[in-house]
């Protein structure tokens, strides 16, 4: 008896969508849309210029990402992301890049896409604590200025759309920054090529 609320309340909130992609199954897609979507995972980064600091190659960040883009066809779009990767005692990593997306498939309930970026990415080191020496004797605080990089990348993904406005989906995606100068601390440097991976939660506005 005590698993009748939780039946019922999760009987409520699936029937409302089954029954709406019931009714649009028979009905075509949109040829264009807007969407927007969030995307939470995983970033993992290997900096090459940092290999001779005390720096550990292949750091990983828990991974917040943006991204937004307008179909001008029903397989080319274009639009944005933007991203915050971070880990404490580590460095922030922040991008913002416009990208172009290809759609080799656009069944009713779902798209496969690839995608191609470019813009910027900026390093923050994030010190943890102060620095001391093998003694304890403090050390001169590392410079934790920010470091900004050229970034090109790639991506694919497979969103599922239970009824068209709504997607639920997976991505991955490769991209090289390329730091100039020294690092700050601990942070990235020179060519610093990371790979991502997430889930992905979007909306999609029917423009036609």
């Amino acid at each position: 008896m005590q698993r009748a609320p939780f039946a019922i309340a999760l009987a409520l909130t699936i029937a409302p969508v089954t029954a709406l992609a019931a009714a649009e199954a028979g009905e075509p897609r949109p040829a264009k849309d807007v969407g927007t979507a969030v995307t939470l995972g995983g970033l993992i980064m290997d900096s090459l210029g940092a290999r001779q600091t005390t720096r550990l190659p292949n750091e990983g960040w828990v991974l917040f990402q943006l991204a937004g883009w307008y179909h001008l066809t029903k397989s080319f779009a274009v639009g944005g992301v933007g991203s915050y990767s971070g880990a404490l005692g580590s460095s922030e990593l922040w991008r913002l890049s416009g990208e172009a997306r290809f759609f080799p498939v656009t069944w009713r309930f779902a798209d496969v896409w690839v995608s191609a970026e470019a813009g910027w990415a900026l390093s923050l080191y994030l010190p943890n604590g102060e620095p001391t020496g093998w003694v304890g004797t403090p050390l001169p605080a590392p410079d934790t200025g920010p470091r900004v990089a050229p970034l090109a990348g790639i991506g694919a993904g497979i969103d599922l759309l239970p009824i068209r406005e709504i997607s639920l989906g997976v991505e991955g995606r490769a991209m090289v920054p390329i730091f100039l100068g020294p690092p700050a601390g601990d942070g990235p440097s020179g060519f610093s090529p990371a790979v991502s991976a997430g889930l992905t939660f979007a909306f999609h506005l029917p423009t036609t």
